[in-house]
């Protein structure tokens, strides 16, 4: 009888059990990073997708609307009455949010807010002749201090996107 030489079914499938485990081991242990960098780039996108269609919306308007951004939260404000109120009409985007609590935002230039003013204020216009407040807003993180996504404008659309790079 003639012996044939090779793997058995069976040793091929313990090898890609091995492969599987120690692969989802890696991606486990680097998916932390990935994670936050995707959240903070897809934070950015909202931003400026929410950016474009307030600048649609003014210049269709007439009316400027702004966006006030804190440590802890982002909204889209509307004058009504010389007094910014937050955005009351409904569209498919989301007109404010909530920063994770494991990054430090900075917007620049910044701009001091009165924390006993009970009203909200922007400090970023967008105005109905299509033109947008520079800025730039830098998400890191705030145990290592990494960047993990940038936002800024020129003053104009498009808005700039950095995901994923320090600022050092």
């Amino acid at each position: 009888m003639k012996k044939t030489s090779g793997f058995t079914l069976l040793e091929i499938m313990l090898v890609l059990v091995v492969l599987a485990a120690s692969t989802s081991l890696i991606i486990s242990a680097g998916g932390n990073r990935q994670g936050a960098l995707s959240k903070a780039s897809l934070q950015t996108e909202r931003l400026d997708e929410l950016m474009q269609y307030a600048s649609d919306w003014s210049v269709m308007r007439g009316q400027p609307l702004g966006l006030s951004i804190t440590q802890h939260s982002w909204q889209l404000l509307e004058s009504v009455q010389s007094r910014w109120r937050p955005f009351s009409e409904k569209s498919r985007l989301p007109s404010n949010g909530n920063w994770d609590s494991n990054w430090n935002i900075m917007l620049l230039p910044q701009v001091m807010m009165d924390k006993d003013d009970p009203h909200p204020h922007p400090q970023i216009l967008i105005l109905p002749n299509g033109e947008i407040t520079p800025f730039s807003l830098y998400i890191t993180d705030k145990e290592s201090q990494r960047e993990l996504a940038s936002l800024s404008s020129n003053g104009f659309l498009p808005l700039a996107h950095d995901n994923g790079v320090s600022l050092k």
